[in-house]
């Protein structure tokens, strides 16, 4: 058979069996990973599992991509818009009288959201296109590299403007940054942990 992603096909198979047993499944053991720790991701010894064949043969990656492809958009989405959220906040407590120093520092963030925000769409313009076979070759290249990029943004812990853009911003919101800073990063932790690919 063919190796690599090229050989793999897609089944359908239940945890559990009609008496609750689990369906010959092993965890080996847990992935450290990029997205969402609360959703684990785990690498399984499925010897004598029962399943079934819901994909052309090693064509399994083909018939997941699109619903891969629509979870990491849906964590771009939200990136994009905590980033609106975290700078109108920030626009606001500067209104409110804090120090001079809010705007100077804020001043490349609306042009980091503004940014983040047409990437997004062009991203869900291209898939639209896509969806509907109306796309060209080079639209469908444009969109397969689109979609990781915008992911690896997200990416904790490096310094991507799609998340950080607005998390640098907080420590220039009063001259003490600890009075607001942690408000603002709960919302965020709050908003982004639900689906794959999130900060946690």
């Amino acid at each position: 058979c063919t190796q690599g992603s090229r050989g793999l096909s897609l089944f359908f198979l239940r945890v559990r069996d009609e008496e609750g047993k689990l369906n010959n499944i092993q965890v080996q053991r847990l992935k450290d990973k990029l997205g969402t720790r609360q959703m684990a991701t785990a690498e399984l010894w499925l010897q004598g599992a029962r399943a079934e064949l819901i994909s052309a043969e090693s064509r399994g990656v083909v018939a997941i991509s699109n619903m891969l492809n629509i979870t990491r958009i849906h964590n771009i989405t939200g990136a994009v818009a905590s980033m609106r959220r975290q700078h109108r906040s920030l626009r606001a407590e500067g209104a409110a009288g804090q120090d001079k120093g809010t705007l100077q520092c804020s001043a490349l963030s609306p042009v980091q959201v503004r940014g983040a925000f047409l990437l997004l769409m062009e991203i869900v313009h291209l898939l639209g296109l896509a969806e509907t076979n109306l796309a060209s070759e080079q639209e469908q290249l444009l969109l397969r590299l689109l979609i990781p990029v915008a992911k690896l943004h997200r990416k904790a812990g490096n310094d991507q403007p799609l998340v950080r853009g607005w998390q640098d911003k907080i420590l220039c919101v009063t001259k003490s940054p600890a009075q607001h800073s942690g408000s603002l990063l709960e919302t965020h932790s709050r908003e982004n942990t639900a689906f794959p690919g999130s900060l946690q």
